[in-house]
């Protein structure tokens, strides 16, 4: 009986959490694998220092020795010196490695994205090494192993490698299994390797995914995503202080609701587990004996179905008028070209006259430069002020007036729609409003649906 608990960079922000953790996994009596991020704030720093590197004006050598230092204050109170001198060790041979890739990058004035992939990965796994000797240091026998050492494959896309399961799996059952058998194995999240051996990573919030991919080619019995909060809310609680921990999710509802940017779990991790059936946990570091919120295949549609209201804020949206673009033997070479663009819609929405498409506020200059391959688009209109908000929960298709309810609601609180997108899923109703009516709307839509 394999579990697997992963603890994000949120919670891994200094030693006090480091040790909370190790208490966490001492209590366990299953067959336990670790999957850890980058301590907090470690991965964006690394990216700051590429980016200075290929402009030519960094100090590497005191980037790297403040990264180095950064992780032993990380390990300065563990009891054992034996332990603690080993990691302090291995810590400063991967700030060396890592330093030597950052004066390649500034001899060049280039960071290609292997290069990028790679000097990331050394996040996961500088915190590795801490999380293994805090183990070590409560009793525990655990071992901290690196991803791209132990097989977790991926096809070759940097930055955005999707997992090659098979291959993974009888990897693991080679490097991982037999080793459960004797203690703890802490792997390293975030990224794998391509069949050639190159670091590859998954994204921003991809350890999530790697906990994910590890818990279903290893069967486990469940997920456990470790954050510093109770688990899903019903809202934002930083907008609606009313908000509440949801108990039970579906599998479709969180998914949801990490694509709305609930930073709680990645939605890329529910494939996996969907796949296997494999319950997914989120509980929280400050109370590791509360329930958390509990995801499965379950679909649990409550009395009122609507379970939570989400908003995604960093948007921006399209309108956008013109026969080319409307014609349907045109509307899909033009979504078409936006894939090429590597942009990614959040919400869809067409009529007659017009169609406007919600995508990263950050992704405006590319939709443009793919509106150029059409030139007969008119009346087009970008708006950079807004937001989408959609309101989660099982079974809000079939169930009469809700939408009535919905936007009766912010109707009544003074907020304007701009954009409605309803009918491609059966759990979410999207819609998008000027960013300065957030918390009015989100407050309004809470109460009426979920206090």
């Amino acid at each position: 009986m394999v579990i697997v608990s992963k603890f994000g960079g949120g919670i891994l922000k200094d030693e006090e959490n480091f040790k909370a953790a190790a208490k966490i996994i001492r209590s366990k009596k299953e067959h336990t694998v670790v999957v850890v991020s980058a301590a907090n704030g470690v991965t964006d720093s690394i990216i700051e220092a590429l980016h200075s590197a290929s402009k030519g004006t960094f100090d590497v050598d005191l980037f790297t020795e403040d990264l180095a230092k950064k992780h032993e204050s990380l390990i300065k109170h563990i009891e054992n010196p034996k332990i603690r001198e080993s990691a302090v060790s291995r810590i400063r041979e991967k700030a060396a490695t890592l330093n030597k890739l950052l004066c390649g990058v500034l001899f060049l004035r280039e960071a290609s994205p292997r290069v990028n992939d790679l000097a990331m990965s050394f996040g996961e796994r500088l915190s590795g090494i801490v999380f293994e000797a805090h183990l070590l240091d409560s009793g525990i026998n655990a071992k901290a192993f690196e991803a791209d050492r132990i097989g977790i494959l991926t096809t070759d896309r940097f930055g955005k490698a999707k997992p090659l399961l098979e291959e993974t799996r009888l990897n693991l059952e080679r490097t991982i299994i037999p080793f459960l058998s004797k203690g703890t194995a802490v792997v390293t999240g975030f990224f794998g390797a391509d069949e050639h051996g190159n670091v590859t990573t998954f994204g921003r919030g991809g350890s999530d995914f790697s906990a994910g991919i590890i818990a279903n080619v290893l069967d486990a019995e469940r997920l456990e995503i470790w954050k510093d909060v109770p688990g899903f809310m019903s809202a934002d609680p930083r907008i609606v202080p009313q908000a509440k921990k949801i108990d039970m999710l579906s599998y479709d509802e969180a998914e949801e609701l990490g694509y709305f940017g609930a930073k709680i779990l990645h939605p890329k991790t529910i494939a996996p587990m969907r796949s296997k059936n494999i319950p997914i946990v989120i509980k929280s570091i400050l109370e590791p004996s509360s329930d958390g919120t509990q995801i499965s295949e379950k679909r649990h549609k409550m009395t009122q179905v609507a379970k939570s209201v989400a908003v995604k804020m960093n948007v921006s949206m399209l309108t956008v008028k013109g026969a080319e673009v409307l014609d349907m033997t045109q509307t899909i070479p033009f979504l078409s070209k936006l894939a090429e663009y590597d942009i990614s819609l959040d919400a869809v929405s067409t009529s007659e006259t017009g169609m406007s498409l919600v995508f990263d506020k950050n992704d405006v200059h590319k939709v443009k430069n793919a509106l150029k391959h059409f030139p007969s688009a008119e009346g087009i209109e970008f708006e950079e002020d807004v937001s989408l908000v959609g309101l989660i929960g099982e079974g809000m298709k079939s169930e009469p007036g809700i939408s009535g309810r919905l936007f009766r609601s912010i109707g009544d609180a003074g907020v304007s729609i701009r954009m409605i997108s309803q009918g491609a899923s059966e759990i979410n109703i999207s819609f998008v409003i000027k960013r300065k009516d957030v918390n009015v709307a989100l407050n309004a839509i809470h109460a009426e649906f979920m206090e």
